[in-house]
């Protein structure tokens, strides 16, 4: 039972390291954005990474559940974070940016959701690629 725990937390810490990291990269080349463009990047880059492993699932199954939660629960949870795009959003709209709000909401779930098709396909071309 306390290797789950060591998994989810080793995979967590790592996640929120890339996390910080990709967000520190992305705002220091984009200063003063309006747009909450570090948190879109980490979240699309969880969710091709989510839609790529479920689609490693599907057609392998190799993937048990310590990886699942090492990478899944630990990494991913801690990579993306729905607590910082509602802040933000929040953020937006206290300014009275609904327009820049709107958009982020927008961009972030139908962009996500591709992401997630995206990185599902590209695993499942993979897979014929690999296994042929």
């Amino acid at each position: 039972m306390i290797i789950q725990y060591i998994l989810v937390g080793l995979g967590g810490s790592l996640g929120a390291i890339l996390r910080f990291v990709v967000e520190a990269c992305v705002n220091s080349l984009i200063s003063k954005s309006i747009f909450p463009f570090g948190t879109l990047i980490v979240n699309l880059l969880g969710c091709l990474v989510i839609g790529f492993l479920f689609g490693v699932i599907v057609v392998s199954g190799r993937i048990g559940p310590r990886a699942r939660l090492l990478f899944i629960t630990g990494f991913l949870g801690a990579l993306t974070t729905f607590s910082s795009f509602g802040y933000e959003t929040f953020e937006l709209i206290t300014r009275h940016e609904i327009t820049t709000a709107l958009l982020s909401v927008l961009v972030q779930v139908l962009v996500g959701i591709f992401a997630v098709w995206a990185g599902y396909v590209f695993s499942r071309l993979l897979a014929k690629v690999i296994y042929i």
